[in-house]
C-alpha cells in the first residue's frame, strides 16, 4: 500500500483572473483573492484537496505595462498589494500559492514568481531567460536571474531566499514544487530540467504567452513532451485574453500535465478562472527510480529546499476528479493507432521468417479472434517478405472443422489463399513436422499474465504472434484491418468477429456496451488489463489500482447515464484476487518464446524478470484489507 496521501495523487490548479486592469495592482489583487478564496473554501468543505496553485506571469501588474515598469509608483504599489494578498489569502486550508510580480533588487528589476504559504513568503524565483524579439520586449525592462548579486532579498522586514534554485517540499502530500517563468521553458536547457534532477516533482510555470495560429497544439505538445522527459507534473498558467493590449492577444491557455498526459486544460477563449488537474507523485517517483539513466546529472547545482506542511484532508477516502482511461491500452485519439500495433506485430514476424529463411508456418485455428489476428498478421508478413501464402498451414481441430459455424472461417482461409487441413490428416501431420516449418502460437498478453490456456501455450511454439497484445484491443485490431481490407476479406472478418465483445465500444458511451461487458469473462479481462498496465508500467500496488479502477468505472457509468452499479466493487475485487493469484502462480510455468515488444507494458523475458517462486502473499494480503 502506498503511504503517500491520497495514493500520491495531488490535486493542483491554475488560477487566471478573468478580468484584469493593466497597471492597477489593487484591482488585480482583488480578482486574485476571489479565486484563492474559492480554493480555500473548497478545501475546507472537503470538495477538493488542492495542494498547489499557480497564477500567471506578472499577474499583479499585468504583463504589458511597458515603460510603466520604470515608474516607482507602480512598483511601490505592487509591493503594497503583494503584501495585502499574502495576508488576506492566509487560510488553514491554503495550498502553496505561486504569483507573478515585478520586484526590484540590486538596482535591477526582476520578473519574479513569489511563493506564498499561510501568510508568509517562502521564497522568490527570478526569471532566467528574458525574450526580446517580435512582440516581446522583456529585456528592455527586466534583468536575468544570472545578474543577481546574491541569493537573498529583504521583503517586509524578512530575509527571503531569492534564486531560481528553490524547492518547496510539502511534508503532507509529498509534492516537491519548483517554479520557472514562461520563456524559461522554451529554452534548450530549461531551469525546470535542473529542478527535477535535484528533486522537484511538480513545476509551476507562470506565463503570459501570446496566441498565434497553431500555437495551441504546439503548446500542448510541448507540455506533454517536457513533462515526460523530466518525469514530472507541470502546471502551466497563462494570462487570459482579457489582458490583451496593443499588439498581443494572450492565450488564456492553462495546462496541467502529468508525465506526458494532460489532466487539466482551459483553451483560448474559454476564459475559465480555475482549472483543476492532478499529478501522480507516486507514479513519478516509480518512473524515475526505474530509469537508471534519469539521475545522470552532468552539472550538479546548489539548491535550497524549504519545507512546509499543508492541511490534513477532511476524509481519508480516495478522491480523484480525473477520468483515467479504463481501457489504458486502447489507442484512443491516436491516428492509425491500431495500424501501428498491427504493423509492429507483422514486421517482427516478417523479420523472424526472413532471417530464418522460413517460408512455411503452422497456426492452430479456431473461431476465436486470437487465431484470426494471428492469421492476418502472418498473411501480411508473408506478403512483406514476398513468400507464397500457400506456405501458411492452418490446422483446424476436428470439432472446429466439422462445426457448421466454421464455414465463415473456411471461406476466410480460402480468400486469403492459405492452406487449410484437418488436424487428423496424416499427410498434413508429417508436413508440419518438417524442421523448416515454424509453429506459431496465438495466446495474448492477458492470457500469458493470467495463466489461461497454459496447456495450449506449453506446445513447442517457435514464435508467439499475439503475446505482446492485451486482450482488450485484439478485436479492435481485427476490425480496423477489416475496414481497410478488400471487400471480400473485410466482410468475412467482420462476420467472423461480430460475436466477439469489442471493448472499444465502451468509448462510444453506450449503455448497451456496458451491459455486454458485464457478461461472461468480458469484465474480468478488462480488469486484468487495467491491472497489467498499472502493475507493470507504474509499479502500483493492489489498493491503489483498485481505487483507480473503481474511480474510472464510476466516471464512465455516470457519463454514459448507466444506472448505479452497486455490485461493482465486490465484483472488481473478486477479479483482482483471481488475477494476482494466477499472475504469481503461473510464473513458474510461463515459458515465453520470442516476440516483439509493442506496448510499453510487456512480459517478454527482457522486460519482466520475476523469480518463479515469488510469493503473492503481500499483494493478496493488501487485497484482503480493502474495505468495500
Amino acid at each position: 500500500m502506498s503511504y503517500l496521501l491520497n495514493h500520491g495523487i495531488v490535486e493542483v490548479a491554475t488560477l487566471t483572473p478573468t478580468s484584469i486592469e493593466m497597471a492597477n495592482p489593487k484591482y488585480n489583487v482583488d480578482r486574485m483573492l476571489e479565486l484563492i478564496h474559492v480554493i480555500n473554501q473548497s478545501n475546507r468543505n472537503g470538495d477538493s484537496q488542492t495542494r498547489v496553485v499557480v497564477y500567471p506571469e506578472l499577474c499583479i501588474t499585468g504583463y504589458n505595462c511597458g515603460e510603466l515598469f520604470n515608474q516607482s509608483i507602480l512598483l511601490d504599489n505592487t509591493l503594497k498589494e503583494l503584501n495585502r494578498f499574502v495576508i488576506q489569502s492566509d487560510d488553514e486550508y491554503n495550498p502553496l500559492i505561486i504569483v507573478g510580480a515585478p520586484i526590484r533588487k540590486d538596482n535591477q528589476l526582476f520578473n519574479c514568481a513569489v511563493i506564498i504559504y499561510r501568510g508568509r513568503i517562502l521564497g522568490v524565483v527570478p526569471k532566467t531567460y528574458l525574450p526580446n524579439y517580435t512582440v516581446l520586449y522583456e529585456a528592455r525592462y527586466f534583468h536575468s536571474a544570472i545578474n543577481c548579486l546574491d541569493d537573498e532579498i529583504e521583503l517586509y522586514g524578512e530575509r527571503i531566499t531569492f534564486t531560481p534554485n528553490l524547492l518547496f517540499e510539502d511534508k503532507v502530500s509529498g509534492a516537491v514544487v519548483s517554479a520557472e517563468l514562461c520563456e524559461d521553458l522554451w529554452m534548450p536547457l530549461p531551469p525546470s530540467a535542473y529542478h527535477c534532477l535535484h528533486g522537484a516533482n511538480i513545476v509551476g510555470n507562470l506565463s503570459s504567452s501570446n496566441q498565434v495560429f497553431g500555437k495551441t497544439i504546439y503548446r500542448e505538445d510541448l507540455m506533454k513532451v517536457h513533462s515526460s522527459i523530466c518525469v514530472c507534473g507541470y502546471i502551466y498558467t497563462c494570462a487570459t485574453y482579457e489582458e490583451s493590449t496593443t499588439d498581443s492577444v494572450f492565450a488564456g491557455h492553462n495546462i496541467i500535465a502529468d508525465n506526458g498526459i494532460i489532466t487539466g486544460e482551459t483553451k483560448f477563449m474559454e476564459n475559465t478562472g480555475i482549472t483543476y488537474g492532478e499529478i501522480d507523485i507516486e507514479g513519478i517517483m516509480n518512473e524515475r527510480v526505474k530509469s537508471n539513466t534519469y539521475m545522470a546529472v552532468p552539472d550538479r547545482q546548489q539548491y535550497t529546499k524549504v519545507q512546509y506542511e499543508t492541511f490534513a484532508p477532511k476524509s481519508e477516502k480516495f478522491i480523484s476528479n480525473v477520468e483515467r482511461a479504463i481501457l489504458p491500452f486502447v489507442p484512443n485519439g491516436v491516428v492509425d493507432g491500431y495500424k501501428d500495433i498491427f504493423d509492429l506485430q507483422m514486421t517482427g514476424l516478417a523479420q523472424r521468417l526472413k532471417k530464418n529463411k522460413c517460408n512455411r508456418v503452422e497456426i492452430s485455428m479456431s473461431e476465436g479472434v486470437n487465431s484470426i489476428l494471428a492469421l492476418i498478421v502472418t498473411y501480411e508478413a508473408f506478403k512483406l517478405t514476398g513468400y507464397d501464402s500457400k506456405g501458411i498451414l492452418c490446422t483446424m481441430l476436428p470439432d472446429t472443422y466439422m462445426n457448421l459455424n466454421s464455414d465463415l472461417l473456411k471461406q476466410l482461409i480460402a480468400a486469403l489463399g492459405v492452406t487449410l487441413h484437418n488436424a487428423e490428416d496424416g499427410n498434413f501431420k508429417n508436413l508440419i513436422k518438417d524442421e523448416n516449418t515454424m509453429v506459431l502460437g496465438d495466446a495474448d498478453l492477458t492470457e500469458f499474465a493470467s495463466g489461461e490456456n497454459l496447456k495450449a501455450m506449453s506446445r513447442n511454439h517457435a514464435y508467439e504472434v499475439n503475446s505482446p497484445i492485451p486482450k482488450t484491443v485484439i478485436a479492435a485490431i481485427v476490425n480496423d484491418y477489416a475496414r481497410k481490407a478488400d471487400d471480400e476479406i473485410g466482410m468475412l472478418l467482420f462476420k467472423q468477429s461480430h460475436t466477439v465483445y469489442n471493448y472499444e465500444s465502451l468509448l462510444l458511451n453506450s449503455e448497451n456496451a456496458i451491459e455486454g461487458l458485464l457478461h461472461g469473462s468480458n469484465e474480468s479481462y478488462m480488469v486484468y488489463d487495467f491491472i497489467l498496465y498499472y502493475l507493470l508500467q507504474h509499479g502500483f500496488g493492489p489498493q491503489k489500482i483498485f481505487d483507480l479502477y473503481v474511480n474510472s468505472w464510476m466516471h464512465l457509468t455516470k457519463r454514459v447515464g448507466f444506472a448505479e452499479d452497486v455490485g461493482s466493487k465486490p465484483r472488481i475485487l473478486k477479479h483482482m484476487k483471481n488475477f494476482y493469484k494466477k499472475f504469481f502462480d503461473c510464473q513458474f510455468e510461463r515459458r515465453r518464446p520470442d516476440s516483439v515488444k509493442v506496448f510499453s507494458v510487456s512480459l517478454s523475458q527482457n522486460d519482466w524478470r520475476m523469480p518463479s517462486d515469488a510469493s503473492s502473499e503481500t499483494w493478496l494480503r493488501e487485497l484482503e484489507e480493502i474495505e468495500l
